[in-house]
């Protein structure tokens, strides 16, 4: 049996969707995928509309769904942010539910990688970067070398906009042995990562020459990167920290080391190390390095403070 919703119809056309009592959903409760139907409709005729103003109830749907899109990303930062990987996955997946979008797909791999669940976490991953629709907020236009790529099965960039997403996927192919498709991702995001420019991309390695250790590595100095420019010092240092403790030999980690170290206020920076330490590794990144990593170190190491 079908109900007719006519206050929520746009003009010319009728939608119907299951009624509440053939559903596990309290009586007067329209489904969430039905409520996805119908956004699906309303968003496919909104391209031939968007000369008319919406309607009084449709405004009044558009309204109602975008609140609770909010109120779950809200909720599901919030959670993320203080470790609480199994709410956020809910509230990601209400989100969702709500209006599906790329950021919020990645989001919420990560919050399933939070848990050991890999495989899930690396298919919520894909979805945001190769799959999620496009419901017009505020995904750029794909280029013709895009739109090439796309049909060769290559990942678009305009959907998940977020460098930090690309990288924190990368890591976990790599952590789970797709090293192929980890660099690919990685060299593809990369050169979007907050405050990369082409001095700093010469520091770095070709990712396909590093083993798996060394390339996760890089991989969290971006993550650094990501959160540095973020405002999140804290969370920067962490994933330097992480850096060097996979490559504790190398220059660039220790060089990323005391870089994020500096950063921290200084009722942080003990957390993660001394002045004597910080300044430790600055001496074995000139030590050990070459080119622009030994020049930067070594910058670095004068004006240490």
């Amino acid at each position: 049996m079908k109900s007719t919703l006519p206050c929520l119809a746009l003009m010319c056309i009728s939608l119907t969707i299951p009624c509440a009592a053939q559903s596990d959903q309290p009586s007067g409760v329209v489904s969430p995928t039905a409520l996805r139907a119908l956004a699906d409709q309303l968003f496919k005729q909104s391209k031939s509309i968007h000369h008319r103003h919406p309607s009084k109830e449709e405004q009044a749907y558009s309204d109602s769904v975008q609140a609770r899109l909010n109120a779950a990303e809200t909720a599901g930062e919030e959670a993320l942010t203080h470790g609480y990987f199994s709410a956020a996955e809910s509230h990601f997946r209400d989100a969702i539910n709500a209006r599906p979008s790329a950021d919020d797909y990645c989001k919420l791999g990560e919050t399933i990688a939070g848990q050991g669940r890999a495989v899930e976490a690396i298919e919520a991953y894909r979805k945001g970067i190769y799959e999620a629709p496009d419901y017009g907020m505020g995904h750029s236009v794909p280029t013709a070398e895009e739109v090439l790529e796309a049909q060769q099965g290559k990942p678009k960039m305009h959907l998940c906009q977020q460098p930090e997403s690309w990288m924190k996927y990368a890591l976990l192919l790599s952590q789970t042995n797709q090293q192929v498709e980890a660099i690919r991702i990685y060299q593809k995001a990369f050169p979007v990562v907050p405050g990369i420019t082409e001095r700093t991309i010469t520091r770095f390695p070709d990712a396909s020459t590093l083993a798996p250790r060394g390339f996760q590595a890089s991989v969290h100095i971006a993550l650094g990167l990501c959160a540095t420019f973020g405002g999140g010092s804290d969370k920067a240092m962490t994933e330097f920290a992480k850096a060097r403790q996979l490559e504790p030999a190398s220059s660039l980690t220790n060089y990323y080391y005391e870089y994020g170290w500096q950063r921290l206020a200084p009722a942080v920076r003990a957390k993660y190390g001394t002045p004597q330490q910080a300044k430790a590794a600055l001496q074995k990144a000139v030590k050990m390095g070459k080119g622009d990593v030994k020049l930067a170190a070594a910058k670095a190491l004068k004006s240490f403070s």
